[in-house]
């Protein structure tokens, strides 16, 4: 048995001479080799390996029959890992003696599924191989691999790296990957040649395809004991997840995938400042300036989505207006010109950049190698404290500053969404947050109303329509009732909100 750990990235076919000029691949060039790969993955017509999160391939390699039994294993941005077993057999058909015990017991023994099992897609590419050195004397494959995936009704091409790792550490496969970028256009393949055979398959047959629709990830499960880090780590891992989750609907421009997206990116932000004190400069500075870029990128058609759904909770009857019909159809246009823009975005190399960063210092625990000593000694504090002494503070900064002017409001909103983002995150530690955050929220939103006006006059500009044009001037009327009593409420919330009492133990 062995345990992969690679990178996964989409090459375009007309750039493939950039890879190989690349120095890293130059130096390597008298360990080229060149082999043609045909592999049939297995299944059962309902595809129950898929569903034990295992897959069965038996690939012609030069003149040997290779079968191999994989592991669904763990993905975090773009790094795969996981468990393979491989064994020569005697022809194309799989054979049970060359399963591994474990799973055979766990999967086949009480069952005639392997009765079942049959050809259920096929890849055809040929391999190209160079045995790179990395940093630190670490030891990397890059494999190029050229052809197609096919079922009986259908094919899709591949064109595709793999960088795996030989010998070595992560992050010495992270320095390849970011290397060949800054030559090569790539872009972060997070689905294996075996999910995106099993999606072709389902499509042709018409059977349920795998989901790519927008994805809503689990609640963040935290534990009170849990050390600083690893509460962290927790984070970090659970929200790259769901952004490149929400990635594959984004590109597919499903509106909801993008607020998914946007709301995943946002999260980000939340841990990165919520985990602040333990974060050394130079790395809360690479974390949240792509993240940052990110977010700017996204927004404008998150603006355009949602009016277009506050549109839609217009009575039906006031919605046959001309200029609301007209509105309508204004959001749908501009959403969709944005979510085509954004679907472009995602295959930049800026973008594939961002993910390699954020996934390098997330694995290889880069804060450790830059952080000052109460930085590392924080590490090992016990979750509970540390956040409480976070919400404490932010809480205090909030009831320091009264709503006085629109500066001092500016800067009540940001903190109001930083703390209930922050205890939305941590909410399954304390009982009885969800009054507090009803609360926040509801003051945050008054103190919004001024950023909302904002966005108006930007889409306003982006229509290019004058503002005495009935749909605009509708906007404009409806925000301005939206926003009617904003200055005269904003005061007695906050004295309100600064008479709550904290959900969460306050230390001395």
């Amino acid at each position: 048995m062995a345990t992969e750990t690679e990178l996964k990235l989409r090459i375009d076919p007309a750039v493939i001479e950039q890879l190989q000029q690349h120095e890293l691949v130059q130096a390597a060039s008298d360990t080229q080799k060149e082999q043609r790969l045909l592999g049939t993955y297995y299944d059962t017509p309902k595809y129950e390996l898929l569903a034990a999160k295992i897959g069965l391939r038996v690939r012609r390699e030069n003149d040997a029959w290779i079968q191999a039994v994989k592991t669904a294993g763990k993905g975090v941005g773009g790094l795969h890992q996981r468990k393979e077993w491989e064994a020569q057999v005697s022809s194309e058909q799989p054979e049970l003696a060359h399963v591994p015990e474990t799973i055979r017991d766990k999967v086949f023994k009480k069952t005639n599924l392997w009765e079942k099992i049959q050809p259920v897609f096929t890849s055809d590419m040929r391999r190209t191989t160079w045995q790179l050195q990395g940093k630190n004397g670490s030891h990397i494959e890059l494999c190029l691999d050229q052809g197609e995936m096919r079922t009986a009704q259908s094919n899709t091409p591949i064109s595709e790296i793999e960088l795996e790792l030989k010998q070595g550490n992560t992050e010495d496969l992270f320095y390849v990957a970011l290397s060949l970028l800054e030559q090569v256009p790539l872009v972060l393949e997070n689905a294996s040649k075996a999910q995106r055979g099993y999606r072709l398959h389902q499509s042709a047959t018409q059977i349920r395809p795998l989901a790519s629709q927008a994805w809503q990830p689990q609640k963040a499960r935290l534990k009170s004991d849990m050390d600083v880090e690893t509460a962290m780590i927790y984070l970090f891992e659970l929200y790259l997840n769901s952004l490149q989750r929400n990635e594959i609907a984004t590109r597919e421009q499903d509106a909801q995938g993008l607020l998914k997206m946007l709301e995943t990116i946002r999260n980000l932000q939340t841990v990165i400042s919520l985990f602040k004190s333990i974060l050394p400069k130079k790395i809360r500075q690479e974390l949240s300036k792509p993240l940052a870029w990110l977010q700017n990128q996204l927004t404008p058609a998150e603006d355009w989505t949602l009016l277009h759904k506050a549109l839609l909770q217009i009575p039906q009857q006031m919605r046959k207006d001309d200029y609301i019909q007209e509105l309508l159809e204004i959001t749908i246009s501009r959403q969709d010109v944005h979510l085509e823009r954004i679907a472009g975005l995602l295959d930049s190399p800026r973008y594939t950049r961002l993910l390699l960063q954020l996934s390098n210092i997330l694995l290889t625990k880069s804060w450790r190698k830059y952080g000052n000593n109460k930085q590392q000694r924080l590490l090992s504090h016990t979750l509970l404290r540390f956040a409480s002494n976070r919400l404490q503070r932010r809480h205090l900064k909030i009831m320091s500053e009264q709503p006085m002017n629109t500066l001092q409001q500016q800067w009540l909103w940001k903190q109001c969404q930083k703390q209930w983002r922050a205890l939305s995150l941590l909410s399954n530690l304390y009982t009885g947050s969800k009054n507090y955050l009803n609360f926040l929220y509801l003051l945050a939103e008054e103190l919004g109303e001024p950023e909302k006006r904002k966005k108006l006059q930007q889409q306003q500009a982006e229509t290019q329509l004058d503002s005495e044009h009935p749909a605009i001037a509708f906007l404009h009327g409806w925000y301005s009732a939206q926003a009617a009593g904003q200055g005269v409420v904003v005061k007695p919330l906050w004295q309100l909100f600064c008479c709550k009492k904290p959900v969460w133990p306050v230390y001395r």
